[in-house]
């Protein structure tokens, strides 16, 4: 890894709601933190400043990001998004996709759900873990 290539991932690490980036190639390890300013990632997982759905029972849980990554509602070349909110979803269906480098992935849901609130916009760093849908279980 270049020099420039670590400089451009300090950038976007800086402009993101990611707090911590670990990067491991050819046997070497690269752990880039963010300081603590009031808009790093919390201990859950979720970033500060982002919306954060609540439920009052309690009947929520979230689809989270396998990896980080750049987070896309929808496949970056699909001309419309996936209608998801309020449709129920089968286990391993993709509920958006992820972009680590030059690879594109899905993001499948775990179980069967009713995808609720989309937490991150479309084009958005996510980190590993970090909230992307609420959702509510489905029997």
């Amino acid at each position: 890894m270049k020099l420039e290539d670590i400089e451009r991932l300090a950038q976007r690490l800086a402009h993101s709601p990611v707090g911590t980036l670990e990067l491991e190639l050819e046997g070497k390890r690269l752990v880039l933190q963010r300081q603590a300013d009031g808009e790093g990632v919390e201990p859950g997982g979720a970033s500060q400043g982002m919306p954060q759905a609540v439920a009052p029972d309690g009947a929520l849980d979230f689809i989270r990001a396998p990896a980080a990554g750049v987070f896309y509602a929808s496949h970056p070349l699909a001309e419309e998004t996936f209608a998801l909110v309020d449709r129920p979803v089968e286990a391993g269906e993709a509920v958006g996709y992820l972009r680590v480098g030059s690879v594109l992935s899905a993001v499948n849901a775990e179980e069967r759900c009713v995808p609720g609130e989309q937490l991150v916009e479309s084009g958005t760093l996510v980190g590993f873990g970090q909230a992307l849908f609420a959702f509510a279980k489905v029997s």
